[in-house]
């Protein structure tokens, strides 16, 4: 008794004078002529002159120290390099009108900053500068400021309103990114660039009047500002990024200045609220004559953004890469002869079409080009077509040459020639609910028949020899899978988030899988490798390693037993198993995991059962550390797909 109250006085001693170590007064040098002392109340003072001192990330000076308010002196010219960085509990910061730089990461991560005034003397705020300061409302930067650095206020949540000073001129990549809370921001006339991502994710935005000054727009730089309503391009821009102004889902008119020179891909695309879209006269490069509502790049005739109202000219000769991506609202599609080629992801997710008819002038078709088009019911071909057609009208389009259909829908029939199944052929078509491929069929590629949710049933017949990469990724209504002998090849993910999957069987004489044991899984031969799980896997003692994502998105699997022989698990392997309850892992040291393996799993309230002498081990051991209850066994038998085992929870 003695004894377990002087451990439990030495404990308490401890605690108490860690916490009082945090408030301790303390001294110390961060400059060659700055020095800096904290009280026992977290208040910090900085005083002397010239510059901080830069340190190397995460090794801020006052790192084990709790501060509540820093007072920088006047004399003290530069904040150094993650000089405060992870202060999470500062709430107040004094600068004096003698610091003229902030350095990169200066003050990353000091979440409890309320307000920041900075002073007058400020010139430069370095990169990263005030990076996840998500406590951050309000921002009133000086004249002085010129530039702002790349993520200087990347994270900064709690930020709604900003203005810019006038001796602003550049704004670096990712210098707001995610400040989602900001509704206004002005921009002043001295800006002549907007960085890349420089404003990505800042959805509260509803207008964007850019100042005369600017000239160029970096890729991302307004990615995802759902929020944003009006849009004034003015008559000096010169250069648009790629995806600058994706997801930009509330632009309902967008009106291109005579000075564009240059529009990235994906510019515009997913702007699936635009009505109206003009290009004043005089521009060289781009046009939208007859009205048609789309910018044509006039040297290459090449329709390169569109919208739900478009009428495509005759005179255009292709559709650029994702010109019309996203475009929810496009009902009616008439392609005219001209037409000769459909760059990638053309057309992905117009989700409203249901007819596609390809006029026999089409010689390319990129990739995914009319991928996620959920409401498509009739596909064809002109006749004469050299390249592709819809024969015995099986609602596709298929490359002749190869035999490949690489356009589907829920109303497809695949003829016997089929060879294989494109890319996304069948992408994101929920609507197809029984899927009989031909015995034709050898290979079926990435992403084919992802999404296809409603899909229930599937044969596959016994010459297939590959499955790509997220072949059937989230067709989730599968509810049994028969992999037949000939399949020689699984691509990553293939079955991932088919979360209905109840039976899995591998036919015998497969040379390179199998499900032995009646596991309903698919292993791997060579290597023991469990590649794919269902709700109802049972893992076989002989089994060595879990694939990566093998149970990803495995919602029904509520208990899993690890046999004693698997001694390593891919990354991701049981995310988002969000029913496990529990798990009992036989082996006695802790399996090796990969990053993510049992993300989105409960961890506080999911029982870990273990060998009774590893229970240490697993609580020290990566990824198993995680778990908060976790409890040794012996004694009671079990079986473990036919192999007993024996478990008592102590």
């Amino acid at each position: 008794m003695k004894r377990k109250i002087t451990i439990l006085t030495i404990a308490f001693l401890s605690l108490m004078l860690m916490y009082a170590n945090a408030f301790a007064a303390a001294t110390g040098r961060c400059g060659n002529s700055i020095t800096w002392t904290l009280d026992d109340s977290g208040n910090l003072t900085l005083s002397g002159s010239g510059e901080m001192w830069n340190n190397g990330y995460d090794d801020s000076p006052f790192k084990d120290y709790e501060i509540r308010k820093a007072t920088v002196k006047y004399g003290i010219t530069s904040i150094g390099e993650s000089a405060f960085l992870g202060c999470r509990g500062m709430t107040e910061l004094i600068l004096p009108n003698s610091v003229t730089s902030i350095g990169g990461n200066a003050f990353e991560g000091c979440s409890g900053l309320t307000e920041l005034i900075l002073p007058d003397s400020v010139t430069s705020i370095g990169n990263a500068a005030f990076f996840g300061c998500s406590g951050l409302t309000e921002l009133i930067l000086p004249n002085s400021v010129t530039s702002i650095g790349e993520s200087a206020f990347s994270g900064c949540s709690g930020m709604t309103e900003l203005t810019l000073p006038n001796g602003v001129m550049s704004i670096g990549g990712n210098a707001f990114f995610g400040c989602s809370g900001l509704t206004e921001l002005t921009l002043p006339n001295g800006v002549t660039s907007i960085g890349d991502d420089a404003f990505h994710g800042c959805r509260g935005l509803t207008e964007l009047i850019l100042p005369n000054s600017v000239r160029s727009i970096g890729d991302y730089a307004f990615f995802g500002c759902s929020g944003l309503t009006e849009l004034t391009l003015p008559n000096g821009v010169m250069s648009i990024g790629g995806n600058a102004f994706e997801g930009c889902s509330g632009l309902t008119e967008l009106t291109l200045p005579n000075s564009v020179r240059s529009i990235g891909n994906y510019a515009f695309s997913d702007c699936s609220g635009l009505e109206k879209i003009t290009v004043d006269r005089g521009n060289k490069r781009y046009d939208s004559w007859g009205n048609c509502n789309s910018i044509i790049e006039t040297g290459t005739n090449t329709l390169i953004v569109g919208c739900k109202n478009s009428v495509i000219p005759n005179s255009v000769t292709s559709i650029g890469d994702g010109a019309f991506r996203s475009c929810s609202g496009l009902t009616e599609l008439t392609l005219p002869s001209s037409v000769t080629s459909i760059g990638e992801s053309a057309f992905s997710g117009c989700s409203g079409l249901t007819e596609l008819t390809l006029p026999n002038s089409v010689t390319s078709i990129g990739n995914y080009a009319f991928s996620d088009c959920s409401g498509l019911e009739k596909i064809t071909v002109d006749r004469g077509n050299k390249r592709y057609d819809s024969w015995g009208n099986c609602n596709s389009i298929i490359e002749t040459g190869t035999n490949t259909l690489i356009v589907g829908c829920k109303n497809s029939v695949i003829p016997n020639s089929v060879t294989s199944i494109g890319d996304c052929a069948f992408y994101g078509c929920s609507g197809l609910t029984e899927l009989t491929l031909p015995n034709s069929v050898r290979s079926i590629g990435d992403g084919a028949f992802s999404g296809c949710s409603g899909l229930t049933e599937l044969t596959l017949p016994n010459i297939v020899t590959s499955i790509g990469d997220c072949a059937f990724y989230g067709c989730s209504g599968l509810t049994e899978l028969i992999l037949p002998n000939s399949v020689r090849s699984i691509g990553d993910i293939a079955f991932t988030y088919c979360s209905g999957l109840e039976k899995i069987t591998v036919e015998s004489g497969n040379s390179c899988y199998d499900s032995r044991d009646n596991c309903n899984s698919i292993i791997d031969t060579e290597f023991n490798t469990l590649i794919v799980g269902c709700k109802n896997s049972v893992i076989p003692n002989s089994v060595t390693s879990i694939g990566y994502y093998a149970f990803y998105g495995c919602s029904g699997l509520t208990e899993l037993t690890l046999p004693d022989s698997v001694a390593s698990i891919g990354d991701g392997a049981f995310i988002c198993c969000s029913d496990l309850e529990k798990i009992t892992s036989l082996a006695e040291i802790p399996p090796v995991c990969g990053s993510g393996v049992f993300d989105r799993v409960n961890k506080t309230n999911c029982e870990l059962i273990v060998p009774v002498i590893s229970v240490t081990a697993y609580k020290q051991a990566e990824v198993w550390n995680e778990f908060s209850n976790i409890s040794g066994f012996s004694g009671v038998e079990v079986t473990v797909a036919g192999k007993t085992r024996k478990i008592v929870v102590e």
